[in-house]
């Protein structure tokens, strides 16, 4: 559908192999070193190595204090890095400006974006919560789409998170020459229907923004816009909706196609719907059959391929 660019993505380095942690290892992750790297420019960080504090190092926790969570030594709880974290998280904001997608360490007091285990200060576990450098990245940074590498291992996040990648790095794409109202709507025009298949009701609220993006408002609709979408794909699309897509894309074959080739996508569709196939066997179709339909409409959209398909052929351990 598109060319292939890698992508530039943030990642804790100790997922890359980067012998960072505490303890002098790492946590290398066979899928992201063997696969991502195949399609994302992967930009490792380790905030607590970042900030000064060494390989090996005194381990840090989570604790609940009179001023907020905070990012303490375990054996000497007066070391407290809390302040230099969120420092750092303020600045690499900037030079991070420019990823798609973001991906944490899960646990660790830094980097966890969630189920963190946190402390009170006599050494009672009073729950969960998030690092402090992922909590204060992901404030400042909001629309970019972020993840722990732990739920990676489920197909419906890792579908989730690539997909809103995806969708930001078109974005990009789109907008490289400046945002103008036209560009919007070429943008929208691409997604349409992978928008369609999450929520009808933010289609047609992001067809609402795109119709008004003519005032001197522009800026503020295109942000809404974004942020928008970009908080829909967060839902999983349900089997009925995506029928409901693949039955709108049906519809661009009729004449192009004989009778009997459009009556074997219909059946795909049918079997989709039943539960008998993968979403993959109609869209297969479709995409074989785009030759013979000289619509260019159809041939942009991204619901076809909305991430490289290989991304989801291995499942992380």
């Amino acid at each position: 559908m598109e060319s292939r660019k890698k992508i530039k993505v943030g990642i804790s380095s100790c997922l890359l192999g980067e012998s960072v942690r505490y303890d002098g290892g790492h946590k290398r992750d066979d899928y992201i070193t063997d696969t991502l790297t195949q399609h994302f420019d992967l930009i490792g960080v380790c905030p607590e190595v970042a900030i000064g504090l060494g390989v090996p190092r005194p381990p840090v926790q989570l604790v609940e204090t009179r001023t907020g969570t905070s990012v303490l030594g375990v054996d000497d709880p007066t070391n407290d890095v809390t302040a230099r974290l969120s420092r750092f998280a303020s600045r690499t904001s900037v030079e991070l400006a420019d990823v798609c997608g973001y991906i944490f360490k899960s646990g660790s007091p830094s980097c966890g974006l969630q189920a963190v285990p946190l402390y009170a200060q006599d050494g009672r576990r009073l729950g969960s919560s998030s690092g402090v450098y992922a909590r204060v990245l992901s404030a400042v940074l909001p629309l970019i789409p972020m993840e722990q590498e732990d739920r990676l291992a489920d197909p419906l996040a890792r579908e989730s998170f690539f997909e809103r990648v995806y969708a930001l790095h078109r974005w990009n794409q789109q907008m490289a020459t400046g945002l103008t109202a036209a560009s919007l709507v070429a943008y929208h025009s691409r997604l349409k229907y992978q928008v369609m298949a999450h929520s009808q009701v933010v289609y047609r609220k992001l067809g609402r923004l795109v119709a008004a993006a003519g005032g001197t408002d522009l800026r503020v609709r295109a942000d809404e816009y974004l942020s928008t979408l970009l908080d829909a794909l967060k839902t999983p699309a349900s089997r009925g909706a995506h029928t409901n897509v693949l039955q709108h894309l049906a519809g661009y074959f009729r004449g192009c196609v004989s009778d009997e080739s459009r009556l074997e996508l219909n059946m795909l569709i049918d079997r989709y719907h039943l539960g008998e196939v993968r979403l993959s066997v109609p869209l297969d179709w479709i995409r074989r059959h785009l030759a013979h339909c000289a619509n260019l409409s159809l041939y942009q959209q991204s619901y076809l391929e909305p991430y490289p398909p290989e991304l989801l052929g291995h499942t992380p351990a």
